[in-house]
């Protein structure tokens, strides 16, 4: 029996050093076939060589070695000294490609080499090339620049800082506009006590970004800009660093002290589990990541306090800020949390009551269903103040996850957000609780939650049925978001069955533009011209069908919104 126990080990070891020579074998192969093809090729062009080594990636699965990709890329130098050319871009394209194919221990290898010069002129033309209308060079982009920012601090200290220092310098160039770069200082210029203790260079980002007066000046296109920015600067950051420069924001980081934990539990993992080291470094970037998100989203709670605090003297700086924010959202969420689906409410409410006698917005019915069915004070404290995380509890009272705010329920496996389908017991059409056990509402197949709360459910359809046009449309952004939750909610019934005929083809209008704006599926553009178009929409249905139960009959009797 010993005998053969001892056989075996031999066989194990002899078959792993076969292993181990076979790989590096085809490593040696892969390094002469990318020289050959993207460095020895003289008299090919430029994109006909970076051409060619792409087919040769995408055709052979072995890995280079880092000596071989150092010397292919010091051999395109001369390339990216030129200001975005169509080589430069191939060979940015090719790098990243290149790249994806190694492990992150040879990355960081290949990166420690590189000269501080060659790491600006990468990170230069990068940053150039994020939002390009080349979705494919803006993704290679964004994947590069990730990668030299997530470069593991205690191998690649001198290059970490070194990219760090160049991601956070103040670039006022990235603004455009030569208005809005004169805003910029203006507001820079000046001091802010809450971040005199933060002296980390990403703190010019989060003043612009938490400035109304800003915002306002601003575009969702800027806003994005300068987001990307930010989001890198945060992944280059140590938790130590990143707790220093978001101290100020402390209270809006929905995941503070997850981010604390958990990253420290895998840092000593990395030192302490050599073998599962790999899967341990890219377990490290989605952490990163997730934590780079929810510095982001403090920042737009903060931005969204200040607007509610300035509504008292500048109101209307506050909701241009506030229109180009839900603009930046629009183009970003493809749904609505409830308690984003209650600011972009009250948001148009506020507007459309501007300026109104007492006697007139006594008579809007929808302020006063706003007003009966949601007081206020709730709405304000239970909702509009939601600024954190929205936690999630099944029918025992356990804490099971979180909304996020794309109306995803999320949950966390093994330090990482993922989604709650993935929970072991969870499946579609589940019921989610609050902390009061109340239900929140429905798990989807999607993943989304669909909301039970009569308010929840029918808001959308209600303000645009009952707000004015014109109203609406000093809002575009507001107005898409409630687009959007209405096909979420499936409340396109409602929308019709509570507006006056007259505004039919307006909302027709609206619709249209909204199926360009989100491409939504054929079948529900289906659903749409054939069963709710303007000709066919139901003239005298109240806000709720009345299959629906007693209660909410009553509820709609009692809302005085029933047309006919």
């Amino acid at each position: 029996m010993s005998l053969i126990i001892a056989i075996k080990q031999d066989l194990s070891t002899w078959l792993q050093y076969r292993i181990t020579d076979l790989e590096t074998y085809s490593s040696e192969i892969m390094s002469f076939r990318i020289l050959k093809e993207g460095f020895l090729r003289e008299n090919d062009n430029i994109l006909s060589r970076l051409e060619t080594l792409n087919k040769s990636i995408d055709e052979h699965q072995a890995t280079p070695n880092a000596k071989a990709i150092h010397l292919l890329i010091n051999s395109y130098h001369q390339v990216l000294h030129k200001t975005h050319t169509p080589e430069s871009r191939a060979f940015i394209s090719s790098l990243d490609k290149l790249l994806k194919t190694m492990s992150r221990q040879t990355t960081d290898a290949i990166v420690s080499q590189m000269s501080k010069e060659f790491v600006d002129t990468i990170i230069s033309h990068c940053l150039a090339g994020l939002n390009s209308d080349d979705k494919s060079y803006d993704y290679a982009c964004r994947h590069l620049l990730t990668s030299l920012c997530q470069l593991q601090s205690a191998s690649n200290h001198q290059t970490l800082e070194r990219i760090k220092a160049y991601l956070g310098q103040q670039d006022l160039n990235l603004l455009g506009e030569k208005q809005l770069i004169l805003i910029a200082s203006d507001i820079l210029s000046g001091t802010e006590k809450d971040l005199t203790t933060s002296t980390l260079n990403g703190v010019w980002i989060q003043r612009l970004l938490t400035s109304p007066r800003f915002i306002a000046a601003s575009n969702p296109k800027v806003i994005q800009s300068l987001v990307d920015r930010y989001r890198f600067i945060s992944l280059t950051l140590k938790q130590d660093e990143f707790e220093r420069l978001n101290q100020w924001l402390k209270t809006k980081l929905a995941f503070y002290d997850h981010h604390q934990q958990s990253l420290t539990r895998v840092e000593k993992s990395i030192l302490d589990s050599p073998k599962r080291r790999e899967y341990l470094l890219k377990k490290r970037e989605r952490l990163l990541s997730f934590r780079a998100d929810d510095s982001i989203r403090a920042l737009f709670n903060q931005l969204e306090d200040n607007c509610i605090e300035l509504r008292k003297d500048a109101p209307e700086t506050a909701d241009s800020a506030l229109d180009v924010l839900y603009s930046h959202y629009n183009s970003s969420l493809t749904s609505l949390r409830s308690d984003f689906l209650f600011k972009v409410a009250d948001f148009i409410v506020n507007r459309a009551s501007r300026n109104r006698g007492d006697i007139d917005i006594a008579q809007d019915t929808l302020l006063g269903w706003l007003r009966r069915y949601l007081p206020y004070k709730n709405f304000e404290q239970n909702e509009l103040a939601r600024k954190s995380q929205v936690s999630l509890y099944n029918a025992e009272g356990e804490k099971i996850g979180f909304i996020n705010e794309a109306n995803q329920a999320m949950t966390f496996i093994d330090d990482e957000p993922c989604s709650l389908l993935e929970t072991q017991g969870m499946c579609p059409g589940i019921s989610l609780y609050d902390s009061n056990r109340c239900v929140m509402g429905t798990l989807m197949p999607s993943g989304e939650v669909k909301r039970e709360n009569l308010f929840q459910k029918s808001t959308s359809a209600l303000l645009i049925a009952k707000v004015l046009t014109e109203q609406l449309t000093q809002s575009p952004a507001a107005l898409e978001l409630l687009m959007t939750d209405i096909f979420t909610e499936h409340t396109l019934e409602q929308l019709y069955a509570n507006s006056e005929t007259e505004k039919h083809p307006w909302i027709e209008t609206q619709i249209s533009l909204h199926f360009l704006e989100k491409q939504q599926p054929k079948e529900t553009v289906s659903y749409r011209t054939e069963t709710l178009s303007p000709i066919k929409a139901p003239k005298n249905i109240g806000l709720f069908s009345k299959t629906r139960n007693t209660q909410e009959t009553t509820l709609e009797s009692q809302t005085g919104l029933v047309t006919g």
